[in-house]
């Protein structure tokens, strides 16, 4: 994973800075055409200056920033053979947390401060960082397209620059089949799309330090994850939903230091004679699972979410997959095994 410590270390200077009201846009909506895949950057010069052209580099992604993996290969089980064939991205400052960050951001800035996000903020799109963790995007350039997925941060200093616009590093197992050049350059186009699996979302416990200290990370959801939300289950239990917080580095907080989360509503079983509880996981498309009777685990424990015995999974976002942005056939279908989310064509620009 490439480390937040460097962050600082080199001032960004490819790009005109990113809009500050900008969010990740919908589903289906395209980047800005290329205008000249062969420059160089940075820095960059005439139209290739806007931040809303997308840049791409060759880079290795197997990381871990989005606590996915262990560390060196992707080995968790039940995650799709997608992401197990290191179709991977590593996404720049802004577009990974899926707002727009300050240039000097580092892990320890106050705006991805867990316990300062507002009970209303852990619901909304753009409320928490991290946001874009697990997302697929289906990336375009000069020889090919394909659907990645979101697995890490890339940070300012690393790779010539990449605290501004919007940048992807693209895995080397597969770069040469969409890029010419493993250099920086203002290359692809992409749209982000429903990812490929007819496996069920995972549940993977990060930590469990007693009953209001709880760090999940969820696995294996087809669509960009909003929220996930706790009540108690069984006898005696309160059953009021309330939102886990989701960390920079994706993991879903059920904490006494949120003050009005564990610190309001103490143990993670919330009264629940049985030690049970339930999540309710939503999308970006307002689309909502339960993952239920749910009980203490151990950190690394990985299960499956399912509603009273029913694996759970996000529908397809209504997007095709099947051609990019910039027309070409999207090579790696066959990961979606017959299932492919049809729906609005490309679109002619970015959603600013």
């Amino acid at each position: 994973v490439l480390l937040l410590a460097f962050m600082c270390a080199t001032v960004a200077r490819a790009n005109i800075e990113l809009p500050s009201n900008w969010v990740a846009p919908d589903y289906g909506v395209c980047t800005l055409p290329v205008v000249d895949p062969v420059e160089p950057g940075p820095n960059y010069t005439g139209d290739n200056r806007n931040p809303l052209i997308a840049e791409g580099v060759g880079s290795g992604s197997v990381g871990r920033t989005c606590g996915f993996n262990s560390g060196g290969k992707n080995n968790y089980n039940g995650i799709d053979e997608l992401w197990r064939d290191d179709y991977l991205l590593a996404a720049s400052q802004s577009l990974y947390n899926g707002k727009k960050m300050p240039l000097n951001w580092d892990s320890d800035s106050p705006i991805c401060d867990t316990s300062s996000v507002s009970r209303q903020e852990a619901l909304e799109s753009d409320g928490m960082c991290g946001a874009m963790c697990g997302v697929c995007v289906l990336v375009s350039g000069t020889e090919g397209a394909a659907v990645f997925m979101i697995n890490e941060i890339a940070d300012i200093g690393h790779v010539n620059e990449n605290g501004r616009g919007l940048n992807l590093h693209i895995d080397q197992h597969h770069g040469s089949s969409i890029r010419v050049n493993g250099g920086t350059r203002k290359d692809i186009t992409y749209k982000f799309v429903s990812c490929p699996t007819d496996k069920p979302i995972r549940v993977r416990t990060r930590g469990w330090w007693g009953a209001t200290g709880v760090y999940f990370v969820m696995l294996n959801y087809r669509n960009r994850l909003v929220s996930v939300e706790l009540r108690g289950r069984g006898t005696g239990a309160d059953t009021e939903w309330v939102p886990l917080v989701r960390s920079w580095a994706n993991q879903w907080k059920w904490e006494s230091a949120i003050s009005w989360q564990a610190g309001t509503y103490g143990s993670i079983f919330r009264g629940s004679e049985e030690e049970r509880f339930d999540l309710r996981l939503s999308d970006i498309a307002g689309n909502q699972v339960l993952c239920t009777d749910m009980g203490e685990t151990s950190t690394g424990d990985i299960v499956t979410c399912r509603n009273d015995g029913v694996d759970q999974q996000f529908p397809n976002i209504p997007v095709s997959v099947d051609v990019a942005c910039d027309g070409k056939s999207t090579s790696n279908l066959q990961y979606y095994k017959g299932d492919l989310p049809t729906g609005s064509g490309p679109q002619p620009q970015f959603f600013s």
